[in-house]
């Protein structure tokens, strides 16, 4: 995005890249040849004070949002000239393809079979232009040659990540290949509720008032229902954390991109455009400029998760009932399940959630249970207790939307 060397003019607002002018592609070599060595720690020339390379670098930063201002054939010819400038810069370095963002498609919906049946029962406007997105994503996935890393973006609810992911992975196979597929952009870490003043699933138009309701009440601190609204997205946004964390590790994807640190004051002005996108900051902040505060549920959420699976081996899913999300992971040789349960509905401030009892198989012994941080007073130990499973082997559990970790019992000596 260059107001001198751009194809396309540089517009002053909702701007985004294209490809260089003929005259300029040297200059946009020369350019990626520097940045890339800069960062690169074993170039003599690299930043001072560099402790570690980047060897990740993605072309362009999100497909069919308006960050590409050019054609699908435009950003081919990108990648031609920027993926053999890039090995040549750093022959260690990795390419990304330019990150997908889908919302409202695979929410719900794991299987990439029920792509038809999902896209037959929405208006056909919103029908065309995922249909749309499809195609193209199918024909940027045609060109391995060009890219080592696939992304995709998930701005919304924590349930799409299976299906996009699934969707990806054979889209790849259909072409004969298979790389590396990681989430980014993960900073609506609880659903957006809505975008451009259409609800998201799994949130419904039946729904629409009430979550205009909602984004209101965050965006407004004088609102009568504010405190009890950011309270019930705290707890939202620590357990989407979590699910979609552990989704991405179930699902075999490389890697995860996580924000935002702080929250984004501008977009408080249109919740309605943007959704919750505003307050996702995983800490608070005091003063101008701005400071760090307290941490929120979701930093300890994501600590958690940090320190019960960031060692994890195996991965495999339990089917143990209907709407039962249940893993088991093998963490140095020893099992930590997490478990949550999904009736395929959101709920807003105030509904009550729902439940379900669950008989875990377990081996004899005592286990820790562990629930995921969703106040401010959970901190980062969020009251855990020990349980053990039946003579019979079992362990009777409730569960809810909040996951809990399961993990023997080991006393400290």
């Amino acid at each position: 995005m260059n107001r001198w060397a751009s194809s396309k003019p540089v517009k002053p607002i909702a701007s985004g890249s294209s490809l260089p002018k003929p005259e300029y592609i040297e200059d946009y070599k020369d350019y990626l040849r520097a940045l890339v060595q800069r960062y690169d720690i074993n170039n003599p020339d690299h930043a001072p004070g560099l402790f570690y390379s980047i060897e990740y670098w993605e072309i362009e930063a999100e497909w069919g949002t308006g960050f590409w201002q050019g054609t699908l054939d435009e950003y081919l010819e990108l990648l031609k000239i920027a993926y053999p400038t890039i090995k040549q810069a750093n022959p260690r370095a990795k390419v990304i393809l330019i990150g997908f963002f889908l919302a409202g498609l695979f929410e719900g919906h794991p299987d990439p079979k029920e792509i038809p049946e999902t896209l037959a029962s929405m208006p056909a406007k919103r029908r065309q232009t995922i249909e749309k997105y499809l195609t193209e994503i199918r024909r940027l996935l045609a060109h391995p040659e060009l890219f080592d890393i696939v992304e995709f973006h998930c701005l919304s609810d924590w349930s799409e990540i299976s299906g996009m992911a699934r969707f990806l992975r054979q889209t790849m196979r259909q072409y004969g290949y298979e790389k590396p597929i990681w989430v980014g952009d993960v900073n609506y870490t609880a659903s957006p509720m809505m975008f451009w003043g259409e609800p998201v699933p799994p949130y419904t138009y039946a729904q629409r008032s009430a979550i205009e309701t909602t984004l209101k009440a965050l965006s407004q601190s004088n609102h009568r229902k504010h405190i009890e609204s950011i309270r019930w997205l705290r707890a939202e946004q620590a357990k989407g954390l979590v699910k979609k964390v552990v989704l991405a590790m179930a699902e075999g994807l490389a890697g995860i991109n996580i924000g935002n640190i702080t929250d984004v004051a501008l977009f408080s002005f249109a919740p309605t455009i943007t959704g919750t996108a505003a307050f996702q900051g995983l800490i608070d902040t005091v003063g101008i400029p701005e400071r760090p505060a307290k941490p929120r549920p979701a930093f300890h959420a994501l600590c958690l998760v940090v320190r019960k699976l960031s060692d994890f081996s195996e991965v495999s899913h339990l089917n143990i009932g209907n709407g039962v999300y249940a893993y088991k992971f093998i963490v140095r040789s020893q099992p930590v399940y997490v478990l949550w349960y999904d009736d395929g509905k959101r709920y807003l401030p105030g509904e009550k959630e729902p439940s379900t009892t669950v008989y875990l198989p377990l081996i004899k012994g005592e286990y820790l249970l562990t629930e995921t941080p969703v106040s401010q007073l959970d901190g980062l130990n969020s009251s855990p207790h020990i349980v053990s499973p039946s003579a019979e082997g079992y362990l009777n559990l409730t569960i809810t939307t909040r996951p809990i970790f399961l993990e023997p019992y080991i006393e400290k000596k």
